[in-house]
């Protein structure tokens, strides 16, 4: 370390990178009511979860160098600020349109939080324990599933109003605002910074595609992140729309979901002294591929029910669990001076092809799982048998000082 202890930066670090997941989460229990107050229709406000996706994607292509090239805490503090201001916006928003460019700024904030917190853990923690802060943040993180549908289905039935849940965000932004900058330490000297041009940006592209292991690794994540991506977007439907479960109890199936995260967090960790990161990854992309194609055997012998849906849901999570630490250190691990580039393109990567991925299963009539559990069943088969083709030292092929 640096300055600070790995549980000081963990404490300062994780209500940072669960700005995305409560942006994600909160307002999830609203999206059945939102097309009717916004004069809308349900496919637009589902867009409304895929425009954050692309926009967690491709703000970190921003926020990445610019965290190179300025520092981290600046970058920090002015994303958690622009935060702030677009979900203010949110909860403006009187028209759908409005909502989504609203929900754009949004997500690009959201990204600068998460790229520069995994580029401070890269710059900060040594790493033979960067997996492990990793999987610690994550654990962390799926608090934010776990409480914020919870608290957006409270704020809404207490107001009846969808812009409560943003107004909320709001708050929870101007609370780290002074945090960030009493407490968040600059972790990249002046000597390690990078500027911003194109001759750079071009260098660390073609470093990061010319290296299987970091594009095998983020398309893991991928499949990962579009495992809850996707169960955020067609829950409310399957759940609240087509099983009439209500707003308030809808909540608790979102918490057995990230309980169930939380658990393989915790696996995954002690898993960590024991295994292989790769082996980590190989077993938890197999019981992601399992829960998926199990979802889809039991959409097509059984009518829809809250059983038929979550069970095969929660192999999927616990699989998921086990990619999202081992995934990043290693994708992380050969770019000690371009970490914020590395993070970055990781992230574009595992943001916007997730947020595809999820467009085309909520394309067509969601009246089942079956497309969920094809769909992501299939990718993961494709992951699977990549991550068995790479060798252990395929990660490092290029210099750690890169």
């Amino acid at each position: 370390m640096k300055s600070k202890s790995i549980k000081v930066v963990i404490a300062i670090l994780a209500p940072l990178m669960m700005t995305c997941g409560l942006a994600m989460d909160i307002y999830i229990p609203c999206v059945p009511f939102m097309p009717k107050a916004l004069n809308t229709s349900v496919l637009i406000i589902q867009w409304t979860l895929s425009i954050f996706m692309v926009g967690m994607g491709l703000g970190q292509w921003l926020m990445g160098p610019l965290s190179d090239a300025y520092g981290r805490k600046k970058i920090m503090l002015s994303s958690i600020g622009l935060y702030t201001l677009a979900s203010l916006l949110c909860a403006l928003a009187t028209s759908a349109w409005f909502l989504l460019a609203a929900r754009g700024i949004q997500a690009i904030s959201a990204s600068g939080c998460l790229v520069v917190g995994n580029a401070i853990i890269r710059d900060s923690v040594h790493s033979s324990k960067s997996a492990f802060a990793y999987s610690i943040l994550n654990g962390i993180n799926s608090l934010a599933p776990l409480i914020a549908p919870k608290l957006g289905a409270y704020l809404y039935i207490s107001t009846h109003r969808w812009q409560a849940t943003f107004l909320f965000l709001v708050i929870f932004g101007m609370i780290e605002i002074p945090i960030v900058a009493k407490f968040l330490d600059e972790t990249l000297s002046k000597e390690d910074r990078l500027p911003v041009n194109m001759k750079n940006w071009c260098e660390s592209q073609m470093l990061f595609i010319s290296n299987n292991g970091f594009l095998i690794y983020a398309y893991a994540a991928t499949i990962g992140m579009s495992c809850l991506f996707d169960f955020f977007s067609i829950s409310p439907i399957l759940l609240i729309s087509n099983l009439n479960v209500s707003v308030s109890n809808f909540g608790y199936y979102f918490a057995i979901n990230a309980m169930t995260f939380i658990v393989a967090t915790i696996f995954c960790t002690i898993f960590q002294k024991l295994l292989s990161n790769l082996n980590i990854l190989r077993l938890g992309m197999s019981i992601i591929a399992i829960g998926s194609w199990v979802m889809l055997y039991y959409s097509k012998i059984h009518e829809l029910s809250t059983s038929v849906f979550m069970a095969p849901m929660c192999i999927v999570t616990f699989g998921a669990g086990f990619i999202f630490g081992p995934a990043i250190a290693l994708a992380m691990l050969p770019f000690g001076k371009r970490a914020g580039y590395a993070a970055a393109t990781y992230g574009v990567i595992q943001y916007s092809f997730a947020a595809i991925i999820g467009s085309y299963i909520v394309y067509y009539p969601v009246n089942d799982a079956s497309s969920f559990g094809i769909t992501i069943g299939t990718l993961a088969l494709i992951s699977v048998f990549l991550l068995f083709m790479l060798k252990n030292t395929e990660i490092n092929n290029n210099a750690t000082s890169a």
